[in-house]
């Protein structure tokens, strides 16, 4: 339960940090989104945040239901499912856009019985249009987050059920933008993973295991994982 437990808080606080990166328009792994989605309906956008510069530009927020979700994108776009949230466990969720692998979201409820106020988003697989603000979301490599983040940050190793996994970020531009500012925790877990290759196999063994490395780590910056899993507390 780890790797969602990092981000069910929520991030009603965050606001972006003036110098936040902010790069030209377009849904790549490294850039800004453009054009954020409506949260009016019906409709479901092509591509945008699950959490931008401001509340109102997020593609979810905290009051969000399920029932409310068929209506504003149509109810061929919203599935109640069992979600994974590690070691084998499941919860009862809601997918939005399930036949879609770039555009897919999980939900966990706070609400369970009524389908009520989410506390995850979580967004899997090697490539989304999905980013959280400025623009980070699966695809996107460590040097890059380094980069946003303007110093480096904290990750655990590779190798286990959660390996991967950051969502500490060393009081880099990030901490600004993805804490509530309270002892709740992240309200955005990023998870890691290289690319499996034989030739990684050596710079891997150095950055696995139950412990914490740094993203400065010579085999970290060599390997230059990539986001697989983006996990958003809705504000």
């Amino acid at each position: 339960m780890l790797a969602l437990s990092l981000a069910v808080a929520g991030c009603r606080d965050a606001r972006p940090a003036p110098e936040a990166r902010a790069d030209s328009a377009g849904a790549g792994a490294t850039g800004e989104i453009g054009a954020a989605p409506s949260r009016g309906g019906p409709g479901a956008p092509a591509a945008g945040w699950l959490i931008g510069p401001t509340p109102d530009s997020d593609l979810l927020d905290g009051h969000d239901t399920e029932a409310g979700l068929r209506l504003r994108f149509g109810a061929a776009t919203v599935k109640a499912e069992s979600i994974h949230v590690g070691e084998g466990e499941f919860e009862s969720g809601t997918v939005l856009f399930p036949d879609d692998s770039t555009r897919r979201i999980e939900i966990l409820w706070r609400d369970t019985v009524a389908r009520a106020e989410p506390r995850a988003a979580i967004v899997r697989g090697a490539a989304s249009v999905w980013r959280a603000y400025p623009g980070i979301g699966p695809g996107t490599d460590l040097r890059t987050v380094e980069s946003f983040n303007g110093r480096a940050f904290n990750l655990s190793g590779f190798g286990w059920d959660y390996g991967g996994n950051a969502g500490d970020w060393a009081g880099g531009r990030l901490d600004t933008l993805w804490r509530d500012g309270t002892t709740l925790g992240a309200a955005v877990t990023l998870r890691f993973d290289t690319s499996h290759e034989p030739r990684e196999y050596q710079l891997v063994n150095q950055v696995s295991g139950d412990r914490v490395f740094s993203s400065s780590h010579p085999a970290m910056q060599a390997l230059n994982p990539r986001v697989y899993e983006l996990i958003v507390g809705p504000r």
